[in-house]
């Protein structure tokens, strides 16, 4: 007797090249993309419209089977870096990458310099490049050096600096190298599809899961008690049942876990200690929760095979919420004092970084985060404390390049 035990299996993702053009299960596991992700049941329901006519006795009219798209399936896994040894060139994607693009709409991968840092260091608000270099760094983008991270706020060719939008932790040290990111961020450009090749055990239970677009994703950074995770949620336009080529063997997955969000593992969250200012001030929370959401609608049509040729994405949302002990200093408020209402006349922004390793390491940016309901006062654990809930407020400008953009994260 056949059976398939739930902790045996793999999943495999890639990016499709348009929603209806899925790629093909040998090519998906060849790409040897495994998806570091917990048990999931895969969605097998599509249309079924019943004949409602009447009948010469109790019973049933076989029904009509209709389009598979809308299906729906949740992958929880670990938030990856991008490699467990320090990169050689400009970093690039990664599934968890490619599924936040999908959901924000756009990344740019830039910032790396061999020995980028100059010689001479002169402080924390600002990073002394060298002459003529100028042109790889990306305005709004992220970059770590001597495990320092930050997002480019400016570069000054004449000075041959870059500021940051908030402060380095401490002096970067000359002549090290200037390690580059892949900055996803808030855009209103066209969404990405997956394919995802999921099987147990037994060869026959392969599937095949096309036109696979999320929806949702929550990001979870800790600080103590685990990992930083990912959580998406994702649309499917059709679910194909095949029979794996050969049998389940004994695999690894190749990017590194992110570490606890620990100051020991170089973790640090700050807010701008004045509104438009570089200079930061931490931030002590707990249960930091990214929340991003995309809302899609299905573009018909009767030329496609499921009945949808593409989905348009109508509107996307990030909701980042954490909440902190009532009496420390938060972006709205230096005293601690129980707020009573929203102040959002001088956004500053909220930086978070997990891993001060290149290849390891995350970041966020809200540049101008808007308080979108007034501070809950909570028992956290036996003392009184304030929860927050913010969205990314318009940081200027049309939004359309990552150095106007609204909200971003990095990995590094």
């Amino acid at each position: 007797m056949a059976y398939n035990p739930t902790k045996l299996g793999v999943v495999y993702g890639l990016k499709q090249t348009n929603f209806e053009t899925a790629q093909t299960s040998s090519a998906v596991i060849s790409a040897n993309a495994k998806i570091e992700a917990e048990v999931f049941m895969p969605p097998t329901t599509r249309e079924v419209f019943e004949r409602a006519a009447t009948k010469g006795g109790f019973y049933e009219i076989a029904p009509v089977s209709g389009s598979p798209y809308g299906a729906e399936f949740t992958i929880s896994k670990p938030l990856h870096g991008v490699s467990s040894s320090l990169p050689t060139t400009n970093i690039g994607e990664t599934p968890d990458s490619q599924i936040l693009k999908a959901l924000l709409g756009s990344a740019v991968q830039t910032n790396y310099q061999a020995a980028g840092a100059n010689s001479s260091q002169t402080g924390a608000d600002v990073l002394k490049i060298n002459n003529g270099e100028e042109s790889s760094y990306g305005a709004g983008s992220a970059l770590m050096t001597s495990g320092l991270g930050a997002f480019i706020a400016s570069i000054d060719a004449g000075a041959d600096s870059i500021t940051p939008v908030l402060d380095f932790t401490t002096t970067p040290t000359g002549s090290a190298a200037v390690y580059g990111s892949n900055t996803v961020y808030l855009s209103t450009a066209a969404t990405d599809a997956f394919t995802f090749v999921w099987r147990t055990k037994e060869n026959a239970t392969q599937l095949v899961l096309q036109g696979c677009v999320p929806t949702s994703a929550t990001i979870t950074l800790g600080p103590k008690d685990g990992f930083p995770r990912l959580e998406a949620t994702f649309l499917c336009n059709k679910v194909v049942s095949e029979t794996a080529g050969s049998a389940l063997a004994d695999f690894d997955y190749s990017f590194p876990v992110l570490p606890v969000p620990t100051s020991d593992a170089s973790a640090r969250m700050v807010y701008a200690t004045t509104s438009g200012a570089s200079g930061a001030t931490e931030l002590d929370i707990e249960g930091l929760q990214i929340a991003i959401t995309q809302e899609l609608v299905p573009q018909l049509s009767h030329n496609a095979a499921t009945g949808v040729t593409d989905v348009l994405v109508t509107n996307r949302s990030v909701e980042c919420s954490f909440r902190g002990v009532l009496g420390s200093a938060n972006p709205y408020d230096t005293t601690g004092k129980v707020l009573t209402d929203i102040a959002n006349s001088a956004p500053k922004a909220i930086q978070c970084q997990i891993g001060g390793t290149a290849g390891q390491s995350f970041m966020m940016l809200i540049p101008s985060p808007i308080q979108t309901a007034v501070p809950a006062v909570e028992d956290m654990g036996g003392v009184f404390g304030l929860s927050f809930m913010v969205k990314p407020g318009n940081h200027g400008g049309t939004g359309s390049t990552v150095a106007d953009s609204d909200f971003r994260v990095a990995f590094l």
